[in-house]
């Protein structure tokens, strides 16, 4: 038998971001942006399958593009750098920090 895929397509705002994700005529993912084209909001369906309910995730930036935090709608990051952009550490609400990712030599 013969599996059928799921079919979607995206929308673009007018600087080519991918805006909107579309599954099957409905519009079910949607995507923000800041001036320097960095992801900063996503909106999905929640996972419980109730219509109408979504998910949110949102994403801040330093001034040089290094993500600063990360939100999800159950954790929330933050993260540091240090002064050659490698990610130093990572801290999610709730939870000790992870340690360091790059050390220096």
């Amino acid at each position: 038998m013969k599996q059928k895929l799921p079919a979607f397509d995206y929308t673009y705002d007018e600087l080519s971001r991918r805006s909107q994700r579309i599954d099957s005529g409905a519009v079910t993912n949607e995507f923000g942006y800041n001036d320097r084209n960095e992801l900063t909001t996503a909106l999905m369906p929640a996972l419980s399958g109730v219509d109408g309910e979504t998910n949110g995730y949102s994403y801040a930036y330093d001034n040089i593009g290094n993500c600063v935090t990360a939100s999800t709608p159950l954790t929330s990051s933050t993260y540091a750098a240090n002064e050659l952009n490698q990610y130093t550490s990572n801290r999610q609400q709730g939870a000790k920090t992870t340690g360091t990712i790059y050390e220096k030599h």
